[in-house]
């Protein structure tokens, strides 16, 4: 559990955001690209209430 999913929960906006996350974007491609790990496709959920 991360406490970004539990702000997620609850709605809150940028819920992940915070002053390491560019660090932490750089650290993940890094390590994808470095295994070779293929992208899947990602769906948008569409807002509650639409």
């Amino acid at each position: 559990m991360h406490a970004g999913d539990v702000r997620g929960a609850f709605g809150v906006l940028a819920a992940y955001a915070g002053d390491g996350l560019p660090d932490a974007l750089a650290l993940l491609a890094w390590v994808t690209r470095s295994r070779g790990y293929v992208p899947l496709p990602v769906r948008q959920r569409r807002p509650r209430g639409t």
